[in-house]
């Protein structure tokens, strides 16, 4: 009987050997090692013997395979159970084990959504970007190996952004080496060589307890499943929402001290689940996110896991967009437009930004290439959301 270890082992050099790295990928591997700072160090693999052993918490499992050994490991389970969202979102995702029904299912809701939902907001004017402006791109929801990725990637690809940050589920369907291999590697694989491509967990990550596959792909994560960089002008901070993030937690602890030792003017989370998604009632990350976000002047939050497109109205100064709609299948909306939102939009996409020194610009693009949303926010958004004054245009 062959070894899976060895096996596990033999894939990992595989992908790590795909194609010969010329002297730019050479040097995009050696910077993406500086740049990263995460929740801890050590060694990119943990064997933890215990994790399949009988009795173990369900509540509490152990560290996933791949997890740096140094860092901190607070899951906490159920994943879904603390996420808001629509009833047709509930719904839509428990068909996702049996995706022939959810096929018929979305069908359905498509012919029906234009009854329910009311009129689309209008595509807004598209602004300039600043002088000096620097690039970058975002895509969620989307290693599905689907033609509508296919589409989104090559868009992605001619943006010209040399980074791409992701709001999770970079496969499907559960994280195995060989959903990469089929689903992922195809369209983005070179995309990710090639750039500085930065991703976050989603719940579609993870086999089982095996995050070996995730970092294999990924090794300048060095083992972090929530980490932080700087870009030019700009921080990043890479969640991982299936971890505790709570106050007090490891994860809130390590995002508190990573933001209040920031030098930069701007400053991005990324992550799956949305703090705002199409409930506007919030959940039990956006109690504990939303207030650090405030607090250290975060303009912008970028999330998934609901499979469409979403921006909502400024927050205390912090807009939040989602952005699910990378590949996996399209959910329609079949409700009016909440109140939190001033714009979405059931569409397959990618996001793309440009950075300047006193304002972003946010647009979206769909699989056609054609924008539909641009949202233009100033840098000081935050300060002037708690001095009353208008920080963003929509």
């Amino acid at each position: 009987m062959r070894d899976p270890m060895r096996a596990d082992e033999r894939m990992m050099r595989a992908v790590s050997h795909q194609s010969p790295a010329t002297a730019s990928e050479a040097e995009l591997r050696r910077r993406r090692a500086r740049v990263v700072r995460g929740g801890g160090e050590g060694e990119a693999e943990d064997e933890n013997p215990t994790r399949h052993r009988e009795g173990v918490d369900a509540e509490r499992p152990p560290r996933p395979l791949g997890v740096a050994s140094g860092a901190a490991w607070e899951p906490r389970n159920p994943t879904r159970s603390f996420i808001g969202h629509s009833l047709t979102y509930n719904f839509l995702e428990k068909l996702e084990a049996a995706p022939w029904l959810q096929d018929i299912a979305v069908s359905a809701y498509k012919v029906l959504s234009p009854l329910f939902r009311g009129k689309d907001v209008p595509t807004p004017a598209d602004v300039p970007d600043e002088p000096g402006s620097w690039r970058l791109a975002a895509i969620g929801d989307y290693g599905a190996g689907t033609t509508h990725l296919n589409k989104v990637a090559a868009n992605l690809a001619r943006s010209g952004a040399r980074l791409v940050i992701t709001a999770g589920d970079n496969t499907y369907p559960t994280g195995r080496w060989q959903d990469y291999q089929k689903n992922w590697e195809p369209a983005i694989g070179s995309i990710a060589r090639t750039r500085n491509f930065m991703p976050a967990l989603g719940n579609h990550d993870m086999y089982k307890d095996d995050l070996r596959p995730y970092f294999g792909h990924f090794p300048h994560l060095k083992g972090n499943a929530y980490y932080t960089f700087t870009e030019k002008n700009a921080q990043f901070y890479a969640l991982d929402g299936d971890q505790d993030i709570r106050p007090g937690s490891s994860q809130y602890r390590w995002l508190d001290q990573e933001l209040k030792r920031s030098k930069q003017p701007w400053k991005v989370l990324y992550l799956h689940y949305p703090l705002f998604g199409s409930s506007s009632k919030g959940n039990e990350i956006a109690d504990a996110v939303q207030p650090l976000a405030e607090k250290y002047g975060v303009q912008l939050v970028v999330a998934g896991h609901e499979h469409n497109y979403l921006r909502s109205k400024p927050i205390r100064g912090v807009v939040h967009v989602l952005t699910g709609g990378g590949g996996q299948r399209v959910y329609p909306f079949m409700d009016k437009l909440p109140d939190h939102l001033a714009m979405r939009r059931a569409l397959y996409h990618h996001l793309e930004i440009a950075v300047g020194a006193s304002k972003m610009v946010v647009r979206a693009i769909d699989e056609d290439g054609q924008r539909f949303d641009t949202v233009e926010i100033p840098v000081d958004a935050v300060a002037k959301a708690r001095s009353g004054a208008r920080g963003v245009q929509t």
